[in-house]
């Protein structure tokens, strides 16, 4: 039998009480909300389904580290981190294996996801 994680509301949206931790961390960090249904490489929000993030844009917010909890993310499509400055992403970003497209443009090493 396969157990079912916990959801919680967050932005309106049930979303797994995990990737709730995580977005929750990210608003700390930039000390704003992260709007929900709002995706794009000038935008910051994200998009979901079926209780899992699957978009996350976080449009030039001065970001110097991504959380190593991005793992919870398991789901995830789409990375938008324009405009950032980390000079290194977490192990964990490896461990998205639904991450299909990101863009890393502009302040951010260009050799970041080179394996």
């Amino acid at each position: 039998m396969v157990e079912e994680q916990a959801t919680t509301k967050y932005q309106g949206i049930q979303l797994k009480t995990s990737e709730v931790t995580f977005l929750s961390k990210i608003e700390q960090i930039i000390d704003e909300p992260i709007p929900a249904g709002s995706l794009g490489f000038y935008k910051t929000g994200f998009i979901s389904t079926n209780h899992h993030v699957i978009g996350l844009s976080l449009y030039n917010k001065n970001l110097e580290a991504i959380p190593d909890s991005i793992k919870a993310l398991t789901c995830l499509e789409r990375l938008f981190l324009r405009d950032n400055q980390p000079t290194t992403l977490p192990q964990a970003i490896g461990e998205l294996s639904n991450l299909k497209n990101h863009s890393l443009k502009r302040k951010l090493k260009s050799d970041l996801f080179d394996s």
